[in-house]
Parts: C-alpha cells; structure tokens; sequence
C-alpha cells in the first residue's frame, strides 16, 4: 500500500525529473543539442530555490492553506 502512494507522489516524480535532468548534463546531451549549460543550470538553480521557497512556506499538516 506505501509503495503505491510513493509512485503516485509528485514529490517523487519531480525528484525523478530533476535527476534525469542531471544525468542528461553529464552525459553532454545539451551541448550536443546547441544548449548552453550555464542556461542549464542557472534554470536548474531558480526552480530549486523556488520549490525550496515554497516548501519552507508550505504547511503540510494545513491542505487548505498555503
């Protein structure tokens, strides 16, 4: 039962992203493509700052509040 509601989290899913993410720019792939990893990354960096922002605002005992 746990391990149904882990797949279906978005925390989950978002963590799979961004680690897909990653391996992509180890891998080159965004050279390869004409994008520059500096774009990559400074993107990378905004995103996680704003989650982190918002988690830290979050309430997740309060689903109806921000």
């Amino acid at each position: 039962m746990e391990r149904n509601n882990r797949v279906k989290s978005p925390v989950v899913w978002l963590s799979f992203v961004t680690e897909l993410v990653v391996i992509l720019g180890l891998w080159g792939v965004y050279e390869k493509i004409g994008v520059d990893q500096k774009v990559v990354a400074a993107t990378l960096t905004f995103i996680i700052v704003s989650l982190g922002s918002f988690g830290i605002l979050n309430n997740p005992k309060d689903i109806d509040r921000f």
